[in-house]
């Protein structure tokens, strides 16, 4: 079966799996940047911020035009360890694998 879906989304993800963000340490820097990255072509307004230069914090706006109430996602990037853990596939690596990534 599988969810149909286009190939850039399942680029972004599968992209997005591959960054190890395991907390700890979280290393969430290079993750950050890349999403940054895609928000910053698409016109948005980004800020990053952070406890060090490696665990980073990405703000992301959208400016309005004030006819409907603000809208506020949250979301992370690290992970908990996959250490000692059984797998079929490599946690990081985003293979689709019976129709599912």
């Amino acid at each position: 079966m599988g969810i149909n879906i286009d190939d850039f989304s399942i680029n972004l993800l599968q992209k997005l799996i591959g960054f190890n963000t395991t907390n700890p340490p979280g290393n969430e820097r290079e993750c950050i940047l890349f999403l940054e990255g895609i928000f910053k072509s698409e016109g948005f307004k980004t800020q990053i911020i952070g406890k060090n230069d490696e665990r980073l914090n990405l703000y992301v706006h959208y400016e309005g035009k004030g006819e409907a109430p603000p809208l506020l996602m949250y979301g992370r990037v690290d992970v908990v360890t996959t250490e000692g853990k059984k797998w079929k596939h490599d946690p990081f690596a985003g293979k689709i694998s019976d129709g599912c990534i």
